[in-house]
Parts: C-alpha cells; structure tokens; sequence
C-alpha cells in the first residue's frame, strides 16, 4: 500500500534557508518548485503540498511566484502580516501550519515539513506519538538543534539537490531571460 504524503512547507522559513545556498553556490538562485514537487512524489502519494507565506502588500513578483505554484498543484496559504507596536510585521504562519496539519490527521500517513524552525518540535513530536511519520526538509546550517533531535527523520536540501542539480536554478535578469 503507498503512503499518504502531506507536504507543508514554511514559505518563510524556506526563503531564509536560499541565503546559505547562495554561501553555498554564490550568485542570484532559486529553486525550481516543479523539480521539488517530483521529488515529493518519490515519498509516496501526495495528498497536497501547501505553502504558507504571509504578506504586507500586493507584491506583483511575489504574486507571480505564488500563481505559479498554485499552477503546479501546490495549495497556497497566505495570511496578512500583523504589524507590532515595536515596528515589526511578522506573519505567524506556524500557528495556522499546525492547526492545519491536526485537522488534517487523518488525511496522510508521512507529514513532510519543509522548514528548519524549532517552534515545530511539539508538532513533530506529537505526530510521532500519534503513529505519524515525519521527515522534515532543511539546510542542515539552518535546522533548529531541537527539531534535529525530535526523532525526525531529517532530508538535508543539500542532499536533495545532489539527487537533482536541476532542483536549483539561477535567476536571470528578465532582458538575459529574453535572450537565452
């Protein structure tokens, strides 16, 4: 019998975790979300890979890129920033993510977390009591020391993208683009 998949991934958390790639490969890169989403594939039956991503304005680039992947299959959740007293806008996705995933319980046998932040440790460890497996996706200089030693299995993106080079790609300036 195949598994049952379900994807989250922190759109926010996946964002910061480019930075070490681009320490890592140098330049302007980004990853290709239709290669993400066959290697996905290989786990089992995807049920639904869902991006969450919080944002302040219309953002016409960051519109595209989530049209995009609403065209690739992948279940977008975006919320509104909150803006704090102190001056900073955060989007508190981690609690959506996880009421998410509860609701869902029943829904998938393999929760794959794409994210590196420690906050989901409960949720991981909790799934894990619950019979549920659990592999979470990250750059290995970004995961949280807690979420590495909850007991889940841990598929470095490092290790992805030697299984698929083409899993990262280097953005071009739109008039290079063109002429490519």
């Amino acid at each position: 019998m195949t598994e049952r998949v379900l994807v989250a991934i922190d759109g926010a958390n996946f964002a910061r975790q480019v930075d070490f790639f681009r320490d890592d490969f140098g330049g302007n890169i980004g990853f290709d979300f239709e290669v993400l989403k066959m290697l996905l594939a290989r786990l089992g039956s995807l049920q639904d890979i869902i991006y969450y991503t919080a944002r302040k304005d219309e953002d016409v680039g960051v519109e595209a890129f989530l049209n995009k992947l609403h065209r690739l299959g992948f279940v977008v959740r975006h919320f509104p920033l909150r803006h704090y007293s102190d001056g900073t806008d955060k989007g508190d996705i981690d609690h959506e993510l996880i009421v998410d995933i509860y609701d869902r319980e029943r829904e998938y046998d393999i929760l794959v977390l794409v994210s590196a932040d420690g906050d989901y440790t409960p949720l991981v460890k909790s799934l894990q009591r619950r019979g549920k497996r659990v592999i979470v996706i990250s750059h290995t200089k970004a995961i949280a020391r807690s979420l590495r030693e909850s007991g889940a299995q841990i598929l470095p993106v490092e290790k992805m993208v030697k299984l698929a080079p083409n899993l990262i790609m280097e953005h071009l300036p739109a008039k290079l683009r063109e002429a490519a």
